[in-house]
């Protein structure tokens, strides 16, 4: 659709993402990247990013949180990739799973039947993942019992090839976090009880983005790595230091639609939560929480870049927001930006800036509606 139907619009810079991917693979070798395309690739377009990862980057390794989102993939042309679903895969869709030839996780021995039945019933040898619980306490089978019942399991099923096992950490973002640590001794563990099985591993991976910046320990027993955030340009390094040099593909534009003069006592928006203190300028902007504007970081008066210029929010409501510009150079229809660079490229604005407003940076750019367009550039 013609970009002029929206009032809003995502600027994905698919020549960063290139230069990342290459950035991140040379930190990490000899492991490899599984670029993450969770939630449409964080809102960037998980089939467009697909594209350029695995023509122009030469991924072969795709992963994905659920069924539907592989099967994007598979209907969108992308065939020759392997693809690692990584949640449950639910009985309604493990169909569509085994019929799409996409990576399976098991770690309870009914999932593992279940598996085989539906492979059988197609007639098909299907790959899996052995997901191992470490410490994150989502899904997984620990080492010990409850993973010798997935393997028992397992060596009843010859229809199920066994590829990979894979872990996750729960707060790797901390250089040399103790409990990190801890849970890369049990995947350790793990991998060693399946090795021990008979099964040969062509995928173990445990780091996410916030360890592959520092666990190198990790990373030499790794052969690959799951990169979601970090292949888009978002470190997740406490510190902000950012190893690794990527840069942000993402930005969020709009204008200005409106200014409005606003007078000493006056209120703007609704409960009249905002009054005026003294001769205050309001640019009224088309996008509200309904776009991703988050209620808690607006009335906080959170960062928006308006020209090249900080300026920061008043309200938002469901469909328009308010960005106080007293004193700033803006006139209706000057360039608007969210998070990203400013159209200039002069001014920049993370949305990890915005994650102590109460939001994790990932769920701002994930939960783009259809509404907001997006343009590809690169």
């Amino acid at each position: 659709m013609d970009l002029t139907c929206y009032n809003s619009y995502y600027e994905v810079n698919l020549s960063v993402l290139e230069e990342n991917f290459k950035k991140i693979s040379r930190f990490i070798a000899p492991a490899q990247v599984i670029p993450v395309l969770k939630a449409d690739a964080y809102g960037m377009g998980a089939l467009e990013i697909a594209r350029v990862l695995t023509e122009r980057c030469g991924c072969r390794t795709l992963a994905c949180s659920q069924t539907y989102e592989g099967l994007v993939l598979r209907e969108g042309g992308i065939t020759d990739a392997e693809i690692l679903i990584m949640g449950p895969v639910l009985h309604d869709t493990l169909p569509h799973a085994v019929r799409w030839d996409m990576q399976i996780p098991l770690f309870t021995p009914e999932r593992v039947r279940s598996l085989s039945r539906e492979a059988a019933r197609q007639g098909k040898t299907v790959k899996a993942q052995i997901k191992i619980e470490t410490g994150l306490n989502r899904i997984g089978a620990w080492p010990g019992k409850q993973l010798q019942e997935v393997i028992d399991a397992l060596h009843q099923c010859p229809n199920i090839q066994v590829v990979g096992a894979f872990t996750h950490f729960a707060q790797a973002e901390t250089p040399e976090d103790a409990f990190t640590k801890e849970q890369f001794a049990v995947f350790k563990e793990g991998v060693a009880q399946l090795e021990e099985a008979g099964f040969h591993l062509s995928y173990i991976h445990c780091c996410n983005t916030g360890a592959s910046e520092w666990y190198r320990e990790a990373l030499d027993f790794s052969t690959h790595i799951r990169a979601g955030s970090l292949v888009l340009g978002y470190s997740d390094i406490a510190d902000g230091s950012n190893p690794m040099g990527l840069q942000e593909m993402l930005s969020w534009r709009t204008t200005a639609s409106f200014i409005r003069h606003v007078e000493p006592g006056e209120t703007v928006s609704y409960d009249r939560l905002f009054k005026a203190e003294k001769p205050t300028d309001i640019a009224v902007v088309s996008v509200g929480f309904a776009d991703g504007i988050l209620c808690a970081m607006a009335r906080s008066h959170g960062p928006v870049l308006v020209n090249d210029q900080r300026a920061h929010y008043v309200d938002t409501c469901m469909d328009q927001c308010f960005v106080d510009v007293t004193g700033l150079d803006c006139r209706v229809g000057d360039p608007v930006t969210l998070w990203g660079y400013s159209p200039s490229g002069r001014a920049f604005l993370s949305p990890q800036e915005l994650s102590k407003y109460g939001q994790v940076y990932t769920a701002y750019t994930s939960q783009r509606p259809d509404r907001i367009g997006r343009i590809y550039i690169g």
